[in-house]
């Protein structure tokens, strides 16, 4: 690509079967950007060159000696191209957010990835359950096919597979007009909002699936899909409550870009997007909620304003939708602290969030290469 272009994302989520739908637009990195650029040119001079050797060549006397020379030409190409693509790595990591704020994880793969984050919550890891990727993978290429990002298929697709429906209905799903977007954004993307996040860091998530499907087509162009309800098999016992980010942890995003549904930010007055990514501590579900009567988020000692809400308090003007994001959090003995603004890079953070009279504190530190 040349400079950062801005793509249309969608998500979904399933829990307890209860689809939602979502969606963030990546923000432009206006360094990685300029890294781009750079590469283009960069390579287009090198298919420039290429070129006028190769008319060069054609000057020389002898079929021999013309093919030697095209021959030799070829090889400066490639060189001259691996070169543009080792500065491009370089320029890269040079960038960081290139915002002040960090946009995505680094680490790789999905399933690292999704540990990552589990890892971020003091959580064990989770492992893949192949004939589970097999099925998201064929929703993926479902949601693709058919432009359409849901929690079923509809059986007179030429596209429809039992087991991408059976997939469809177990799994956050996700998609987005970028053509290349990795394992990682989709992570990225379910983690960006508390109605996604959640399944991720669930206690009891032991095995996942996970399927990931590009092709060129008029909107969705990526689809991915992640198993978060099959494998809800693990033991529970001491894992509550789950916060994230832990103590001391290290968060590789920080900021939220909106578009979910529900909406989180309909339950904190005049918040809009970008704010900081949602804070999530989760009490034992099979007990009663415990009553939260306080909450504190500050930066190096300087005062973070911030909203909280639980599945209890949280509003939202579409009874219907309020009903869902009350029960989506209910589920998970969940609450949600959302700072107004994006975390920023290389700072630390300190939390407290005062339930039944008992204060729970942490600190944390947001960072990205």
């Amino acid at each position: 690509m040349g400079m950062m272009r801005r793509t249309a994302s969608r998500l979904a989520i399933g829990l307890a079967l209860v689809p939602l739908v979502a969606g963030t637009v990546r923000a432009v990195n206006p360094c990685r950007a300029a890294c781009r650029l750079a590469k283009q040119t960069c390579l287009g001079e090198a298919t420039a060159g290429f070129s006028t050797a190769r008319n060069a060549c054609l000057d020389l006397s002898t079929p021999a000696e013309r093919r030697q020379c095209v021959q030799a030409a070829k090889v400066r190409r490639a060189a001259a191209k691996r070169t543009c693509r080792d500065a491009f790595g370089t320029c890269k990591l040079g960038c960081g957010s290139g915002s002040g704020t960090c946009d995505a994880s680094s680490a790789g793969g999905w399933l690292a990835t999704v540990n990552l984050y589990r890892g971020l919550a003091g959580l064990a890891s989770v492992t893949e359950r192949p004939e589970w990727s097999d099925g998201d993978l064929k929703h993926a290429r479902y949601m693709v096919e058919t432009d359409t990002i849901g929690h079923s298929e509809d059986p007179g697709s030429p596209f429809y597979t039992s087991e991408g429906d059976t997939a469809a209905r177990n799994s956050n799903v996700a998609g987005t007009s970028d053509l290349n977007a990795s394992e990682g954004w989709a992570v990225d993307s379910w983690m960006s909002g508390p109605f996604h996040a959640v399944g991720i860091l669930d206690p009891e998530l032991g095995e996942t699936g996970f399927g990931i499907f590009h092709a060129v087509g008029p909107a969705i162009q990526t689809a991915a899909a992640l198993d978060v309800i099959r494998g809800r098999t693990a033991s529970q016992a001491g894992a509550f409550p789950v916060v994230f980010p832990a103590d001391g942890r290290v968060l590789p995003i920080g900021s939220f870009q909106g578009h979910e549904v529900p909406d989180p930010l309909a339950a904190c007055p005049g918040y809009t997007p970008p704010t900081g990514i949602a804070l999530l501590v989760q009490f034992d579900p099979a007990a009663p909620l415990p009553t939260v009567s306080a909450s504190t988020l500050t930066r190096d000692g300087v005062v973070v304003e911030h909203c909280r809400f639980d599945g209890t308090t949280y509003v939202n003007p579409d009874p219907a939708v309020q009903s869902i994001g009350r029960n989506v959090l209910a589920a998970r003995g969940a609450v949600v602290l959302i700072p107004r603004e994006p975390l920023s890079k290389g700072l630390s953070y300190a939390a407290s969030l005062t339930a039944d009279g008992a204060t729970l504190s942490w600190s944390f530190t947001v960072d990205c290469p």
